[in-house]
């Protein structure tokens, strides 16, 4: 059940979609990806610009800030490296450092390095690593390590 509901938020995240069909701003969102573009040099727009790719030592960053139907932050680091972060300290320590250094400050990392700390989420699914972050009353705080191809996805979403 858990995956069907991480399958359809992923949808509606990374749909895109054409800007009448929005009930955000698209062209916006465009707008503020070049200017992201220019912070991280050698970065590229893909998904019709709404999804900005930072190559990186361990690999590459995605970075989706924005949506259609609500408004989200989604960063994920795409790695070949799927032996470093098999531990969940290791883990939960590279979310906190992809909240610092990519979530452009929609994201309170005091307040996410206390729930790590505190141990505030629910893991659902012990075959997976997924977990759903106790961030606040009002949104949902996912974080999740899973496999893609030959890459290990780890990040994060909050919406």
């Amino acid at each position: 059940m858990k995956r069907i509901l991480l399958v359809l938020c992923y949808s509606l995240i990374f749909q895109p979609s054409l800007a009448d069909d929005c009930d955000f701003d698209q062209e916006t969102r465009i707008e503020e990806n070049i200017k992201l573009k220019n912070v991280y040099p050698g970065s590229y727009l893909i998904e019709e610009n709404l999804i900005l790719v930072i190559p990186v030592e361990e690999g590459e960053v995605r970075i989706n800030i924005g949506g259609c139907v609500h408004y989200g932050v989604n960063v994920e680091l795409r790695t070949k490296d799927n032996e470093k972060y098999k531990s969940e300290n290791k883990f939960m320590e590279k979310i906190l450092y992809l909240v610092n250094v990519y979530s452009q400050g929609y994201i309170d990392s005091d307040k996410l390095k206390s729930i790590i700390k505190n141990k505030k989420w629910k893991k659902t699914q012990p075959s997976i690593r997924y977990y759903l972050l106790e961030y606040d009353d009002i949104s949902t705080f996912e974080v999740y390590q899973n496999a893609d191809g030959e890459y290990t996805v780890i990040g994060f979403n909050n919406y």
